[in-house]
């Protein structure tokens, strides 16, 4: 081919004419087209069509409120807006008119109602209903139905059945109050309280006298402490609820009006029903302002509680507290009185009295009252009964302090436990640096025991003493058992029901002390704990994780574990109750139990799952909800 630019022949003329279009329209040997766009799915043609309609219909609505504003405009000074056209239009004077003349109306009516007196006497009535009421038992064939439809508040009665106990019945000394129930939740109503109901409350002065004007000055408001505005921090299904810290609001407060505890009275009064009120408190004959409710009947409270009322109306408000309770006792919602006082108007006769001072507990030692001293000015008659009544109190005294010395007894020595972990028994030196207040008790407890065989000695010697502990081995009064001193079946049976209550809680009781228990739970695959028992009293707690190997000797090697053993050792004497150890044990292991959820449940106050590289180690001791250990209150 000739490149000179010279063309001869049609064929180089072809093959450069076809060079020329391969210059000019070249071939890609490398594919750069942009690829496809779906505009489709980068946006939602329902949700713009609905937005384009949306904005034409507020285009017309300024449009026609354009219209209105220029008619404003146009007719400027022309519409009549005053006052006296606009009462002529609407008959205003007319309505004001026929108001008055029904509000005269209504006020006479009102007038009559008010003064209206019924023409029969409400003794009249009671008279005639139960009569008629007699008469249609007698005439009845099935009054076992009639029975049946009595309220529940009528069907018994805590009053006693004995001739003896019901010679200081005295209905006229009786004071009837009431307390309106309500639930304090900030988070769903802050400002006003949702009310749940009225407690009609009967208060026996007769038969409880110290106990029941105790209650009753807080009731009425008592140096600027009252009932009004406190909480119920325990309310435990099926058995009852408590109140009426008038120092604290949260159960650890004690305080009354004659000083801060006072002794029992008596226990005429029985739990013999659902509404029945006592003292409360967790030392016997250590009574203040707490008061207690029951639930239901409960006759293994008898004798141990002071009981001076019961609710006589409304046990539905009471059935509403309960529901707010849970079995462990920590309330599902804060229930507070709202409001509380006295039913009618009448001269009770309480204002002016106040129980006698009595010594107080603290710290372990009695903190001993000064009290004036009292000259009174008495006859014969009257100071040969005063002294009569002395001398049953100095009798009564001395026989509960020979019935007290006989119930002791000296400790056994020590003896070898082995590496049993009882640390009550087992109080090494490097171990004192630890668990000082611990040692200190058992120490305190050895005292009390030397202390009631000297007094055994003393007692032996006198010669005047007359009671029934003098008599013979066979008339002796049994020791009561303690909840240290309890029969092995007994915590089984305890154990065995935690144990159904709980089926994801794997328990294996062994006793390799004979007596005392020793319980290992598994908890899943969480954790797994070794609770010692003496009696029905929790006496160690050691939590490890779920493969450490498991002892009472030594803590676990984990710091999240080692955390929930320190915070055990708390729940354990938060829960701890000698007058009801069961309830004490069964709290503890629903408390120990909310552990389940430990790695999958955040912080209620902070929402993390972890903080510092730990999960929420704490658990309320009421709500069970779970917390960091920098998050909890």
């Amino acid at each position: 081919m000739n490149f000179n630019g010279i063309r001869h022949g049609g064929m180089e003329k072809k093959l450069y004419r076809a060079h020329l279009r391969t210059l000019n329209n070249p071939s890609k040997k490398v594919d750069n087209v942009a690829p496809t766009l779906a505009v489709a799915c980068y946006y939602n043609n329902a949700r713009l069509a609905s937005e384009r309609a949306r904005l034409v219909n507020i285009e017309l609505e300024n449009r026609m409120l354009l219209k209105l504003i220029n008619e404003v405009y146009r007719t400027k000074g022309k519409v009549d807006s005053s006052s006296p056209t606009l009462s002529r239009s609407t008959n205003y004077y007319e309505h004001v008119f026929k108001n008055r003349k029904v509000e005269a109306a209504n006020k006479k009516f009102y007038k009559i109602l008010k003064s209206a007196k019924p023409t029969l006497t409400k003794a009249v009535l009671d008279q005639e209903y139960k009569s008629a009421l007699e008469t249609m038992m007698f005439q009845a064939r099935y009054t076992d139905y009639y029975t049946s439809l009595v309220p529940e508040l009528e069907r018994w009665d805590i009053c006693p059945t004995n001739p003896v106990d019901r010679k200081c019945c005295n209905v006229k000394k009786r004071v009837q109050c009431y307390m309106d129930v309500a639930i304090d939740d900030a988070r769903t109503s802050p400002d006003k309280l949702i009310k749940l109901g009225r407690l009609y409350i009967e208060v026996y002065r007769d038969y409880a006298p110290v106990s029941a004007d105790n209650f009753l000055q807080f009731i009425r408001g008592y140096e600027g402490r009252s009932y009004k505005g406190k909480q119920f921090f325990r309310i435990q299904k099926c058995v009852g609820c408590i109140s009426g810290d008038v120092e604290c609001d949260d159960g650890g407060g004690y305080y009354s009006i004659g000083g801060k505890c006072f002794p029992d009275e008596n226990h005429i009064l029985q739990f013999n029903g659902p509404g029945v009120i006592s003292t409360f408190t967790l030392f016997p004959g250590h009574n203040h302002s707490h008061f207690f409710i029951s639930f239901q009947k409960l006759e293994p409270l008898n004798g141990k509680f002071v009981v001076f009322g019961r609710v006589i109306k409304t046990l539905s408000a009471l059935e509403r507290i309960e529901e707010c309770g849970t079995l462990s006792g920590a309330p599902k919602q804060k229930i507070v009185i709202a409001d509380c006082g006295f039913l009618g108007k009448q001269d009770w006769g309480f204002e002016n009295s106040f129980p006698e001072k009595r010594p107080s507990q603290e710290s372990g030692e009695l903190v001993k009252q000064a009290q004036p001293e009292r000259l009174v000015k008495v006859s014969g008659a009257s100071s040969q009964k005063v002294s009569t009544g002395a001398l049953f109190e100095v009798v009564r005294k001395h026989r509960d302090v020979e019935q007290a010395v006989s119930n002791l007894h000296q400790p056994t020595g020590p003896f070898a436990l082995g590496n049993s972990g009882f640390l009550s028994q087992e109080c090494t030196l490097e171990r004192q640096a630890l668990y000082s207040h611990l040692v200190r008790s058992y120490k305190w407890t050895d005292k009390i025991h030397e202390y009631s065989s000297l007094a055994a000695q003393l007692l032996g010697q006198n010669q005047l003493k007359r009671s029934y502990i003098v008599a013979g081995s066979n008339k002796r009064r049994r020791i009561q058992t303690s909840c240290h001193n309890v029969p092995i079946q007994a915590v089984d049976q305890v154990i065995a029901g935690i144990d159904r209550q709980f089926p994801d809680m794997n328990m294996t009781v062994s006793r390799p002390f004979i007596t005392n228990a020793v319980l290992q739970v598994t908890l899943g695959k969480v954790l797994q704990a070794v609770i010692a028992f003496k009696g029905l009293l929790i006496e160690w707690v050691v939590i490890k994780g779920h493969g450490e190997t498991l002892d009472l000797w030594s803590e676990s090697r984990h710091k999240v574990f080692r955390k929930i053993t320190e915070n055990s050792h708390a729940a354990m004497l938060h829960f701890y109750s000698p007058t009801m150890p069961d309830l004490a044990v069964r709290s503890f292991m629903t408390w120990l139990h909310s552990y389940i959820t430990l790695f999958s449940e955040p912080c209620k106050r902070c929402g993390h799952h972890l903080h510092c590289a730990l999960p929420p180690t704490w658990r309320d001791f009421r709500t069970l909800e779970a917390h960091h250990e920098e998050c909890k209150v």
